[in-house]
């Protein structure tokens, strides 16, 4: 059985403020489970105020009339670390690595969908990172499905009442923002609702953030999401290819009956590791068939192929 040991997906891309040249390691960092409860909230939140402050200093820099540097530029358009478009460091992916990372999430995906389970909340603080050698900085990392809290099983026929949004808010489709007219949640559950998330976290992988203009009032990110009519995309860049902006569309369709299942996604694009393999590429293949599952996770079994 595998176990998490790099962090999650969000920490992968969010480098935040390390120095340029300080690339943030595949072991776990700051890690606050040998402190005290009240010890680990109040450092917590002294790292939310510095986030904050550090976040608006880079826009006021980048607002001040400053450009992307040449090598911020290259990541944003080849890969690498580079400056994101809120002034903070980022993790800009290749497309090796997109796919990658993309590919395990589906399959992990296809897993729970399989049994009849919807995950409700897919987002990249959920997605766990596993490296077999912590100490090789190149290697692409297996993800690893977490926090079933919110999921729900297709086949219970006793419906929970909704008396909020369930999951987090960037991740989550405009269908379970609305209400009926007596002001109550919709339950409107599907496994087409995980597949919206699954173009969010695909839009992060490949741009390194979310496609939200609001991100930082909730209110105005609701309404954003509920007048969503389609995807709108950046600068393209080589790193992002046709296919993942063609899927990115597919996914974040308004009608959740337009969405591709996941098990539609891995029969069309679940060979790419291999064919970039027979480019010269040397990618790790994840199957459905590799998969084990235990209580917190989905994990991930892959194997390296020339």
């Amino acid at each position: 059985m595998e176990l998490a040991n790099g962090n999650n997906l969000e920490e992968l891309i969010n480098v935040q403020w390390q120095p340029e040249n300080d690339y943030p390691s595949a072991a776990p960092s700051g890690d606050l489970s040998h402190l005290p409860p009240r010890d680990q909230a109040k450092r917590m939140r002294e790292l939310a105020r510095l986030q904050r402050a550090q976040t608006q200093l880079g826009m006021q820099s980048l607002s001040s009339g400053s450009r992307l540097s040449e090598r911020d530029e290259y990541a944003r358009k080849y890969g690498g670390i580079g400056m994101g478009p809120n002034g903070r460091k980022v993790r800009y992916l290749k497309t090796k690595e997109i796919w990658s990372l993309f590919l395990d999430i589906c399959a992990g995906l296809a897993h729970l969908h399989k049994h009849g389970i919807i995950h409700r909340d897919l987002k990249p603080p959920n997605l766990l990172l596993h490296y077999s050698d912590v100490r090789e900085k190149d290697e692409i990392p297996r993800v690893l499905i977490s926090d079933f809290g919110e999921c729900e099983v297709i086949s219970d026929t006793s419906q929970r009442e909704r008396t909020g949004a369930t999951g987090t808010l960037e991740f989550m489709p405009p269908e379970l923002l609305m209400r009926d007219d007596a002001g109550q949640f919709i339950n409107d559950h599907s496994p087409k609702a995980d597949m919206w998330s699954l173009g969010i976290v695909l839009y992060f992988l490949c741009f390194s953030r979310v496609p939200y203009s609001q991100v930082d009032d909730v209110d105005l990110l609701k309404e954003e999401i509920l007048s969503f009519e389609g995807i709108s995309f950046p600068e393209p860049v080589p790193r992002v290819p046709e296919d993942l902006i063609n899927l990115i569309t597919q996914l974040l369709q308004r009608n959740a009956r337009d969405r591709p299942s996941v098990e539609e996604i891995l029969d069309e694009f679940g060979d790419v590791p291999m064919r970039d393999a027979r480019n010269g590429a040397t990618r790790r293949r994840t199957s459905v068939m590799d998969l084990n599952t235990n209580d917190d996770c989905v994990v991930l079994r892959g194997r390296r192929s020339a």
